[in-house]
C-alpha cells in the first residue's frame, strides 16, 4: 500500500514511527490553510509564470516555439503513458532527484560564469532530462496505486501544479535546446 504524502512545500520529509517505511512530507504553513489562499497563490504563481515564459519566448522565433511546443506535447504524452503502464516504481526516488536539481542548478552556475555555447547546451540537455525524469516521477505520486508513495486525493491543486510546473520546465529547456542550435 502506498504511503501518502501530505502536503508538499518543504524538500524534507519526517519519519512518523512506521520503521522507516511511512514518510510524510510536511509543512507548516499547509496546516490552516484555506481553498481561497490557495488559490490566490497560485494564481499569483501562474501570473509569475507567464510573464517569465512570455519573456523568454520573445527571443525566439516563431518556428522554434511551435517546434519546442510539438516536441514537448511528444515528449509529455510519451513519458506519462510509460508512468502509467511501467512497473518500476519512481516514488522512491525523491532524494536523488532532489539531488539532482541542485547539482544542475550548480551546474548552471558554472555555465554562467564560463559561458560557451557547448555549457549552455549541456546544461539545456541535462535539465530538460531531469525534468522529464520529474514528470515521471510526479505522475507515479499522482496515480498512487502499487507505488511507495503517494499524494492524497486532496492535493489535487498541488499535483496539478506540479505537473503544470513540469512540463513547462520541459518545454523551456527544449526551447533553449533549440536555440543553442541556432548559428
Amino acid at each position: 500500500m502506498a504511503s501518502t504524502i501530505a502536503t508538499s512545500g518543504t524538500s524534507g520529509g519526517k519519519d512518523n514511527g512506521g520503521g522507516g517505511k511511512n514518510k510524510v512530507v510536511e509543512g507548516n504553513w499547509c496546516k490552516n490553510r484555506s481553498t481561497d489562499e490557495e488559490s490566490i497563490r497560485n494564481a499569483c504563481l501562474l501570473v509569475c509564470e507567464g510573464f517569465v515564459l512570455g519573456t523568454a519566448a520573445a527571443s525566439y522565433t516563431q518556428y522554434e516555439i511551435l517546434i519546442a511546443v510539438g516536441v514537448t506535447l511528444v515528449v509529455t504524452l510519451s513519458l506519462t503513458l510509460f508512468a502509467f503502464q511501467t512497473k518500476i516504481d519512481f516514488t522512491g526516488c525523491g532524494i536523488f532527484v532532489f539531488v539532482s536539481l541542485i547539482v544542475l542548478m550548480l551546474f548552471g552556475i558554472l555555465a554562467i560564469i564560463f559561458s560557451s555555447k557547448i555549457l549552455s547546451l549541456v546544461y539545456s540537455c541535462l535539465g530538460a532530462l531531469l525534468f522529464c525524469f520529474y514528470l515521471v516521477f510526479d505522475t507515479q505520486l499522482m496515480i498512487g496505486g502499487h507505488h511507495k508513495y503517494a499524494l492524497s486525493p486532496e492535493e489535487y491543486v498541488f499535483a496539478a501544479l506540479t505537473l503544470y510546473l513540469d512540463v513547462v520546465n520541459i518545454f523551456m529547456y527544449i526551447l533553449s535546446i533549440i536555440g543553442s542550435s541556432r548559428s
